[in-house]
């Protein structure tokens, strides 16, 4: 596999990832609202309305590169 067809494999799966977290908290997974809280991003506007997922992962990656220990990124990341 190449290196851009690995790279746009891993954004494929991360991006799966975060709908599944996102779907969580709309059903109320405790799991997932800790992992979104654990990085400090909001998955709702101020109006209380999901924001897009497109800025929610935009949020995430952003918040995943401050992150220094590689354990605890790939243990907020899942």
């Amino acid at each position: 596999m190449s290196q851009n067809g690995g790279n746009v494999e891993s954004l494929q799966m991360g991006f799966k990832t975060l709908v599944t977290q996102i779907e969580g908290v709309q059903k109320g997974s405790k799991d997932s609202i800790k992992a979104f809280k654990a990085l400090g991003v909001r998955v709702k506007d101020n109006n209380g309305k999901f924001r897009k997922q497109e800025d929610i992962f935009n949020d995430v990656v952003s918040r995943l590169q401050k992150v220094t220990n590689s354990t605890d990124k790939q243990r907020i990341a899942q």
